[in-house]
C-alpha cells in the first residue's frame, strides 16, 4: 500500500507583542526548512520497533525521534503503513492493521504527536471497505482521500476529515468500469483527484472531487505507456508524473503529461548515458523544476534515487554518488520542503532512511540518529516544514483613553525562509497611526512583508487609544505559496465592553445541567475556560455550593480571560497556605477584589459565598474590567 502526498513550504516565525510597557506576548516557535546546520523540518517514516512495523517522527537531522502509533489507548494498531503528513503538518495519517483477518486494515488519523487517533475508514459502520491505505489530504485539511477494497474491486474514496461523508468516486462514471483503483493524490488546488485505475490495463485518471467530468491521461493510443501508476501532480496544477510501462523498451518509465492528456513526453531516458529501468515513485520538487524517482541502474545493478530536470535532462544517481559507501535498493525518495535535500529508504546492511542534499552530497542516515534501539526495515519518508504556532498572550493591564502606545511585533527564525507576511498589525482602537519595521516594510492596511528572515526583526505600530474600539486584533503568518497559515487571537488592551470575549452557548461534556435554568450560563463560563465542572470533567453539580477559594478561582480565572495579568504577591491571610486557590486568592487580593473576612487577616477558603458576597464580588470585578474602577473592600 503505497503512499505519498502534498507537502507544503511553511512559515514559522516566533511573534512577540509589547504596548509601550503594557503587554509582552509569550511565544511557542517553530521553523521552515533552511540551512543544514538547523533541523527545521520534521520526516515521518515507517520502521520496525522489534516487534511490528510503525509510524516513527523525528527532525531532519534525525534527532528528537518518537514512535506515534501506539500513543493513543486502546488497541493499537500493526503493521502500520503508508505514512502522509496534512496539508498543515499538524495532523498525520496513514494505514494499520486494526483485526486478525489480513484484509483487516483501517486507515488511522491523529495529531502529529499520536494522539487523538481516530480509524477514520471504520467511523461509518458498514463491513467494507477493507484493505484501507495509500491516503492523501485535501489542501485545506478538511477531507482524505485513500483507497479500499469494496468486496468486489479497490474503489477510491473520499470523505471528511473526521470519516463522515464518505464517497466512492472511481465509480461514480459507469463507463468504462475500472477496477484495482490506486495511489489516489489531491490536485494543488483541492478540486480534482488523479489516480491509477484498471480498464483493461492500469491507467493514470483524473476527475473531480465528486467522481465526475474523468479524464484519461495516460492515454489509449497507440505507443500509449501500459502498467501505469504512482501519479503525481505538478506543483502547479498543470502536469501529472507517473511510471509507465514502455512498449518500446519493455521497461518501467517516468513518463509527463498535461493533465488533459495532452503533449505526454517520457522523461527517464532523456539523461545522458546508461538509462535507468523500472522507473517508479516520481516526486516534484517544490518549484517544479525537477523530478526524483527511484530506478534501477544497469551500471550497478541496484536501485538508485535519481534527479533530473522536469524534462529528464540533467540526470544524476544521488545515492551513489558516494560509490564506496552508497546504499543500495533505494527507493521512496520525498523533497525536502525547500528543494534543498531528499530523503529515501535505503539499504546498507539494513534499510535506513537517508537525507543528503538534491546533488547527492552530504549524505546521512537520519533513522538511527538517536539512541538505541534504532528502528529497523525503515521506509518511506515523508516531509513536512515544521507547524507553524503563534501563542499570543493578554496584557498586563488594560489600555487608557488618550494615551499614546507603540506595538511591537517580533518575528524571530533560526531557518531561512522568504516572503514572510505577517497580518493584523492595525488594532481598532488606535488612532493616529504610524508604522516602522527593522526589515521589510508595513503597509496601510497593517501587513508587514519580509522578503529574507535569517534570525529577528521588528515592526512598530503606533497610535493614540481611542475612547471606543476593541483592540482584540488577530495576527497571522503566512509564507510564500503554497502557504502555511497560524492565525491567533491577541488582545492587547480594550476600550469599553465590546472588546470581550462574548458568551458561547454551544454544548459541554456536562450531563446533570440539562433541566437548569442556568444551563446557557453554564456553558458561557465553560467555553470561557473558567470552569471545568467537577473532577473528571463530565458534572457541573448545578446544586451544589461555592466555596470562598472556589469564589476566588472563578474571578482570577475571568480577570485574565477579560486581559488581566494576576498578582500573585504575598497576603495578610493566615488561613490560604493549603489551599488549592492560593494563588487565585492573592490575584483578588491584589486587584482589590476582597479584603478577606472582617479583620483583614483571615480569607476562609472553606466557607460557603453567600448571594449577597457572590453579587459583590462579581459586580467588583465587572467594575474593574470594564471601566478599571480600583476600589478597596
Amino acid at each position: 500500500m503505497q503512499i505519498d502526498w502534498m507537502r507544503i513550504r511553511g512559515a514559522a516565525v516566533a511573534v512577540a507583542v509589547t504596548a509601550a510597557g503594557l503587554a509582552t506576548v509569550a511565544v511557542l516557535p517553530s521553523a521552515p526548512a533552511g540551512a543544514l546546520a538547523a533541523p527545521c523540518d520534521r520526516i515521518a517514516w515507517t520502521g520496525d520497533d522489534g516487534v511490528t512495523p510503525q509510524v516513527w517522527v523525528a527532525d531532519d537531522d534525525g534527532t528528537s525521534r518518537a514512535l506515534i502509533s501506539d500513543v493513543s489507548t486502546g488497541l493499537d494498531p500493526i503493521d502500520n503503513r503508508s505514512v502522509s503528513w496534512s496539508s498543515s503538518g499538524s495532523s498525520i495519517a496513514w494505514s494499520g492493521k486494526n483485526g486478525p483477518a489480513d484484509e483487516d486494515y483501517d486507515v488511522y488519523v491523529s495529531d502529529a504527536s499520536g494522539s487523538a487517533r481516530l480509524p477514520l475508514t471504520s467511523v461509518v459502520t458498514t463491513e467494507f471497505p477493507k484493505l484501507n491505505g495509500s491516503a492523501d489530504w485535501s489542501p485545506d485539511d478538511s477531507k482524505i482521500v485513500w483507497s479500499g477494497h469494496d468486496g468486489f474491486n479497490f474503489e477510491i474514496f473520499v470523505a471528511s476529515a473526521t470519516g463522515a461523508s464518505r464517497q466512492d468516486i472511481s465509480s461514480v462514471v459507469s463507463s468504462p468500469s475500472l477496477t484495482v483503483n490506486r495511489d489516489p493524490h489531491w490536485s494543488p488546488d483541492g478540486t480534482q483527484i488523479t489516480w491509477s485505475g484498471r480498464d483493461g490495463t492500469e491507467k493514470i485518471w483524473i476527475a473531480s472531487v465528486d467522481g465526475n467530468s474523468r479524464v484519461l491521461v495516460s492515454g489509449a493510443d497507440v505507443g500509449a505507456p501500459t502498467v501505469n501508476r504512482f501519479p503525481r501532480w505538478s506543483p502547479d496544477g498543470t502536469k501529472i508524473a507517473w511510471s509507465g510501462l514502455d512498449s518500446v523498451s519493455a521497461t518501467e518509465q517516468i513518463w509527463v503529461a498535461d493533465i488533459d492528456g495532452t503533449n505526454r513526453m517520457l522523461v527517464s531516458t532523456a539523461g545522458v548515458g546508461t538509462d535507468p529501468t523500472a522507473n517508479k515513485f516520481p516526486r516534484w520538487s517544490p518549484d517544479g523544476s525537477s523530478l526524483a524517482w527511484s530506478g534501477h541502474d544497469s551500471g550497478t545493478a541496484t536501485e538508485q534515487v535519481w534527479v533530473a530536470d522536469a524534462a529528464g535532462t540533467n540526470r544524476l544517481a544521488i545515492s551513489a554518488v558516494d560509490a564506496v559507501s552508497a546504499p543500495t535498493v533505494n527507493q521512496n525518495p520525498d523533497w525536502s520542503p525547500d528543494g534543498l535535500r531528499i530523503a529515501w529508504q535505503g539499504t546498507r546492511v539494513e534499510a535506513k532512511i537517508w537525507v543528503a542534499n538534491a546533488d547527492g552530497t552530504a549524505r546521512t542516515a537520519i533513522s538511527d540518529a538517536d539512541p538505541d534501539p534504532d528502528p529497523t526495515s525503515n521506509q518511506s519518508p515523508v516531509w513536512r516544514s515544521r507547524v507553524g504556532v503563534v501563542a499570543l498572550s493578554a496584557p498586563v493591564v488594560p489600555l487608557v483613553v488618550g494615551t499614546s502606545v507603540d506595538l511591537t511585533v517580533t518575528a524571530t527564525t533560526t531557518c531561512t525562509t522568504a516572503s514572510i507576511e505577517i497580518h493584523g498589525l492595525s488594532l481598532a482602537c488606535l488612532g493616529s497611526v504610524t508604522s516602522t519595521a527593522t526589515l521589510g516594510s508595513v503597509s496601510a492596511s497593517g501587513v508587514w512583508s519580509i522578503d529574507v528572515l535569517d534570525g529577528s526583526a521588528s515592526a512598530t505600530i503606533s497610535g493614540t487609544v481611542l475612547p471606543s474600539g476593541a483592540c482584540a486584533g488577530t495576527v497571522s503568518v503566512a509564507a510564500s505559496a503554497p502557504a502555511e497559515m497560524t492565525a491567533s487571537s491577541v488582545m492587547i488592551g480594550r476600550v469599553g465592553p465590546d472588546a470581550l470575549p462574548p458568551c458561547d452557548s454551544s454544548p459541554t461534556p456536562f450531563g446533570d445541567i440539562a433541566g437548569s435554568f442556568a444551563a446557557v450560563d453554564v456553558a458561557c463560563i465553560y467555553h470561557l475556560e473558567i470552569t471545568s465542572g467537577l473532577p473528571g470533567g463530565l458534572l457541573y453539580g448545578p446544586a451544589g455550593l461555592v466555596t470562598r477559594e472556589q469564589m476566588a478561582s472563578f474571578l482570577a480565572r475571568l480577570w485574565m480571560k477579560a486581559g488581566g495579568l494576576c498578582d500573585s504577591s504575598p497576603t495578610p491571610f493566615g488561613d490560604i497556605a493549603g489551599s488549592f486557590a492560593a494563588v487565585d486568592v492573592a490575584c483578588i487580593y491584589n486587584l482589590g477584589v476582597t479584603s478577606g473576612l472582617p479583620g483583614g487577616l483571615l480569607y476562609g477558603p472553606s466557607d460557603s459565598v453567600t448571594r449577597e458576597q457572590m453579587a459583590a464580588f462579581l459586580a467588583r470585578m465587572w467594575r474593574l474590567i470594564v471601566n478599571h474602577e480600583l476600589r478597596p473592600v
